[in-house]
């Protein structure tokens, strides 16, 4: 199955894997969809580990994602915090 990240996904992930807790109030991320692309990109295999039975949309992935936020590859991690920090 392709994986396919729109900002608006990918914007919730980043907001369910950033390093600080998100809460109601934290809105997410407006990011483009060469970032969206980035993230795709750096966070794939994660997501494949994680994942893979998971049907994306409607923030499944990013809720599937989180219990795994420990064990984030190197490469999702450090995309995660570029894009949040922009």
């Amino acid at each position: 199955m392709a994986l396919s990240f729109h900002p608006p996904a990918a914007a919730f992930l980043l907001a369910m894997l950033a390093t600080h807790p998100a809460s109601a109030e934290t809105a997410l991320p407006d990011i483009t969809r060469f970032e969206a692309m980035q993230l795709k990109n750096a966070c794939s295999a994660d997501i494949a580990r994680f994942c893979a039975k998971v049907k994306p949309g409607e923030g499944r992935i990013a809720r599937c994602m989180l219990p795994h936020k420990a064990e984030i590859s190197g490469p999702c991690r450090a995309k995660v915090k570029e894009v949040m920090e922009k």
